[in-house]
């Protein structure tokens, strides 16, 4: 497990407590590139030509990208979409305030 899956696990895990408590609506993550890649050399801003990641212009490219191929990140991702989504379910809903 890389630190970036400790520490999607671990902010994920947080959000999702406080979600069912009805404090935390949703979440998202910096950012998904998908199938994207920096054009070499690593790291350089973005450019005219070069594939749009999920990084602005002004920051360097790919250095806070969750890609296609980052299974272990997507497994973290996925596992808290689906513990959120079952905050949806009627067994969960809580009554009137």
């Amino acid at each position: 497990m890389t630190a970036r899956d400790r520490y999607y696990a671990e902010l994920l895990g947080h959000l999702h407590a406080l979600a069912k408590t009805g404090a935390v609506a949703g979440a998202n993550f910096w950012g998904y590139a998908g199938e994207s890649r920096p054009v070499p050399p690593f790291g350089q801003w973005w450019r005219p030509g070069a594939a749009l990641l999920a990084d602005p212009p002004h920051e360097p490219q790919g250095w806070f990208s969750v890609y296609d191929s980052d299974a272990s990140t997507l497994a973290i991702v996925e596992k808290f979409s689906r513990l959120m989504a079952d905050l949806d379910r009627p067994e969960h809903q809580a009554g009137p305030r």
